[in-house]
């Protein structure tokens, strides 16, 4: 019925309360900046080879870097915690994660409702809710105007992978992340997102 038209839909993104957490004041610079240095210290003690990848200047210069972004004192919590999973990230070890575990920034974590999957260079909406069954099986061809070739160029620096089979998997379940598609800069609101298909 849509063969070769692009439908552009305005899709909620769900909340998903994956603790029952009371409210709570946002962190402060000083205690981002703690949470940052029990992360560095943790790692540099414990991690097997931390500096296989990566050398050690330039691990000080990406802590530097997340120091900074830490400080900036519009940052909320969520956005606080994508740093620091971008800074670990950054070490290129599939195995070394940082994720999250509880407090405001996991209360009420927000995703799109899709589910994903790549197939010869696509990206095709695999499963969702019933009011966006009509889209199944169509290809996602943009986020907010985003072409995904650029979704996906940005949302990498957040994802832990040592391979590309790993760096595709976990790009196709990052794209209902829609908290990890507001600290990269795609989505100003992650309550809602547009979504472009394609059904070719």
């Amino acid at each position: 019925m849509f063969r070769g038209k692009t439908r552009k839909l305005a899709i909620l993104a769900l909340t998903l309360m994956l603790a029952v957490l009371p409210a709570m004041a946002e962190t402060t610079v000083e205690q981002r900046l703690d949470d940052l240095e029990t992360l560095r210290a943790g790692l540099e003690e414990g991690h097997y080879d931390l500096f296989a990848l990566v050398t050690p200047e330039e691990w000080q210069a990406r802590l530097e870097e997340t120091a900074e972004k830490l400080r900036d004192e519009s940052l909320d919590d969520k956005m606080a915690c994508y740093a620091l999973i971008e800074l670990v990230a950054s070490l290129g070890d599939a195995h070394t994660q940082a994720w999250f575990t509880g407090g405001n920034a996991q209360g009420d974590m927000r995703a799109l409702p899709l589910q994903t999957g790549l197939f010869d260079g696509g990206v095709y909406l695999l499963a969702t809710t019933e009011p966006y069954a009509q889209y199944l099986g169509m290809e996602i061809t943009a986020i907010e105007g985003v072409p995904m070739d650029d979704v996906f160029a940005r949302l990498t620096p957040v994802i832990s992978y040592d391979n590309e089979t790993r760096l595709q998997t976990q790009l196709a379940a990052n794209i209902a992340d829609a908290d990890a598609l507001r600290y990269v800069g795609i989505l100003d609101d992650a309550s809602q997102a547009e979504v472009t298909f394609t059904d070719a």
